[in-house]
């Protein structure tokens, strides 16, 4: 398995992947969210957009010529009056295919992450995960992540 920068040539299957993701989260959450069609699949455009951004960082895991794993992040800056000023890195999306979890893509992902958010001297990595998603919190509580704030919602009838 080896870490590389995404190119367009992987979208296919990098769609492919959050397809993965959004069966995912429709079958744990369909009241919020819809089932992955194949157009939506094909209209992956803000990854494609993002490939050529240098505020992003779209990476994949490769085995044997084929996408087994990505992962989005991207750097920002937090300038609002209440908080310290930080630089950030948001992991936006992960995705390792079902049949190669466990086996340290989902880590290597995380550890290409880091690098780049390094040399962009980033301070904190931040991500948002559903709480449907205990495997996904455990994973990264194992990389070190603690929860710092929580979004909380109520539906309005």
């Amino acid at each position: 398995m080896r870490i590389r920068v995404a190119t367009e040539e992987d979208l296919a299957q990098i769609s492919e992947l959050c397809k993965q993701l959004d069966d995912y989260h429709y079958r744990n959450d369909p009241d919020n969210f819809v089932k992955a069609t194949k157009a939506q699949l094909n209209g992956k455009d803000a990854l494609g957009r993002s490939i050529h951004d240098p505020e992003w960082l779209i990476a994949v895991a490769e085995d044997k010529g084929v996408i087994i794993g990505f992962i989005k992040a991207c750097v920002f800056d937090v300038k609002l009056t209440f908080l310290l000023p930080k630089k950030y890195c948001d992991v936006n999306t992960i995705v390792v295919d079902h049949t190669f979890r466990k086996h340290g893509v989902g880590v290597a992902l995380m550890e290409a992450v880091s690098s780049w958010a390094s040399s962009q001297e980033v301070d904190r990595i931040s991500l948002e995960v559903m709480e449907f998603n205990t495997e996904a919190m455990a994973f990264y509580e194992k990389l070190g992540f603690t929860t710092n704030s929580r979004y909380l919602t109520k539906d309005i009838v």
